[in-house]
């Protein structure tokens, strides 16, 4: 049993350096691993982004994922990533979404009994693969962050019901990370 634990701990331990892509998973080694991210970004931005939408400034899209890391754990202010890229909020809005369609980021809304209420507030937007977040808190929040949404998406595939990832925020600033709401 202690074996079991063992390894588990181990398989653990490289998701967390490597991130969730089977190539620098199973290669280990930080250098190639390192490269492989660099190049996979930039593969997504500079090929598939630019083949896919309209967006001509890629090099400003390439500073949003750049700034995004610093803002995993906290409800993204579209107005102050605007100001700081120099373009307007629903261009951020729309890279954001772009970036969505491309499996690279995923927001979690914050959840609320009347969804009109829910739709005008910020969203924390995550990576799907942390490797991207250097800082350990905002790594694991992303890490997990990803597994729920996972696993929600799968769950509502397989028709087990339409479930969904929240997080909650009180008024006095209180913050429950992730709730997984079933229909």
């Amino acid at each position: 049993l202690g074996d079991v634990y063992k390894r588990q701990e181990e398989a653990y331990q490289h998701l967390w350096q490597y991130g969730p892509f089977p190539e620098p998973f199973l290669k280990q080694n930080e250098r190639f691993s390192r490269k492989w991210h660099q190049d996979y970004l930039n593969l997504v931005i500079h090929e598939e982004l630019k083949d896919i939408t309209k967006i001509v400034e890629l090099d400003k899209v390439e500073n949003l994922l750049f700034l995004m890391p610093s803002r995993i754990m906290a409800p993204l202010s579209m107005a102050n990533l605007a100001g700081e890229l120099e373009v307007a909020h629903t261009t951020v809005k729309v890279w954001l979404e772009q970036l969505k369609r491309l499996y690279l980021l995923f927001p979690v809304a914050p959840w609320a009994k009347k969804v009109s209420r829910g739709l005008r507030r910020e969203k924390k937007w995550y990576f799907l693969d942390w490797y991207y977040v250097p800082e350990e808190s905002g790594r694991l929040e992303n890490m997990v962050a990803t597994y729920l949404y996972r696993a929600c998406l799968a769950l509502t595939d397989m028709g087990f019901g339409n479930y969904r990832l929240y997080y909650v925020r009180t008024l006095d600033k209180q913050e429950i990370d992730f709730i997984v709401e079933a229909d």
